[in-house]
């Protein structure tokens, strides 16, 4: 049976969407429709329009459209849309989409452990991660930091950086450039389903990062959001404000990722389902300038670290200590925290949970 399907009237061995799926567009909609947006690269907006049954594309704010081949020379190739251009977009199609052979592609399910590693393990890793100089905090997340009440020196404090749309290796002077250009990166690409989740460009990006680590001695077996691209170590890549979550002893545990676009906001780092790749364990998060638990703590139970970590900047009571869940679903690690923290005879635990807990019943059932 073959892997890819064909669009009756269709002059290609493939479609449209595919198309879009090489490009790692960013899709708004059912794709098994008749048509659905994308986010167009030209001007940013989800006013481009694929059209399934025609395999046209056509975006309503700028303007630009045309068929199968138009797309890729212009976002693949980035170039003109000429006869010989369209020639060479339809030969490097056929060659990522496996054409020539579509049924040698072996499918692999790919089930992972919960990390076994200390804390301590994990925050040498991801604190190494803050290291990177091409993750600094650009100026319009700063920002919206800042929007929310945090000031510069917060925000330097709480360790928050961005990962910007992609990052890249000089041509010819690294070993990732190479593997992208010339090895065989699409064959790798292909392998596995889950690759064909994220986009090149952020595979690129993820294999940039690992390769920083290694550099600096480090191993990134068991680390969640870590898992081996062939034989390379990459990184789980999405675009955002990265933003550290941090066990009581300021030990960076995970990350998790404030997302650029998209209606799932926030996600927890996790390389779950990939190659070599490990789940992450669902953390409380604790807000660096925490201060040391007494038996004159209250405690406010929030969610989301952002948000825990801008109430706590918003707090004049030097007693408040702050804990986040990551959902009002995901309370597991709270009861072993209250069981460590009992000698210091805690008296005040204050619910600060979403006020949608009066009409969502998730919330409810979580309070």
């Amino acid at each position: 049976m073959s892997l890819f399907y064909i669009i009756p009237g269709n002059m290609f061995d493939f479609n449209i969407s595919q198309v879009v799926g090489l490009l790692g567009l960013e899709v708004k909609g059912n794709i098994e429709g008749h048509s659905y947006n994308v986010r167009c690269p030209h001007c940013g907006k989800f006013h481009m329009n694929i059209d399934n049954t025609k395999n046209t594309f056509n975006c309503l704010k700028c303007g630009i459209g045309g068929g199968i081949l138009d797309l890729y020379c212009r976002y693949g190739l980035n170039k003109e849309c000429t006869k010989d251009n369209r020639g060479e977009a339809l030969k490097e199609i056929e060659n990522l989409l496996c054409l020539d052979d579509k049924n040698t592609i072996e499918y692999k399910e790919y089930k992972n452990d919960y990390t076994t590693l200390t804390d301590s393990q994990l925050n040498e890793v991801y604190s190494a991660i803050l290291d990177i100089p091409e993750l600094k905090l650009n100026s319009d997340h700063i920002e919206s930091l800042k929007k929310r009440g945090l000031t510069e020196s917060e925000i330097e404090i709480f360790g928050y950086r961005t990962m910007p749309e992609y990052l890249y290796f000089p041509k010819g002077k690294d070993w990732s450039f190479k593997l992208w250009d010339k090895s065989n990166f699409e064959e790798i690409y292909f392998s596995i389903p889950e690759f064909k989740k994220i986009s090149r460009k952020h595979i690129i990006s993820g294999l940039f990062i690992a390769q920083h680590l290694i550099k600096k001695g480090l191993k990134l077996d068991k680390i969640p959001g870590f898992f081996k691209f062939g034989k390379y170590w990459c990184f789980r890549y999405t675009p955002g404000i990265l933003i550290p979550i941090r066990n009581r002893y300021k030990e960076i545990v995970n990350f998790q990722v404030r997302k650029d676009f998209g209606k799932l906001r926030y996600i927890t780092l996790s390389s779950k389902g990939f190659p070599q790749g490990t789940s992450s364990r669902v953390r409380v998060h604790f807000p660096i300038t925490n201060p040391e638990i007494n038996s004159d703590t209250i405690i406010r139970i929030t969610e989301g670290p952002l948000k825990a970590d801008v109430a706590l900047s918003f707090t004049t009571n030097l007693n408040v200590v702050y804990m986040a869940v990551m959902g009002v679903n995901s309370l597991n690690e709270l009861k072993q925290i209250f069981k460590d923290i009992k000698p210091n005879d805690i008296k005040i635990v204050q619910n600060f949970l979403d006020m949608d807990k009066l009409t969502n019943i998730n919330v409810l059932k979580g309070s």
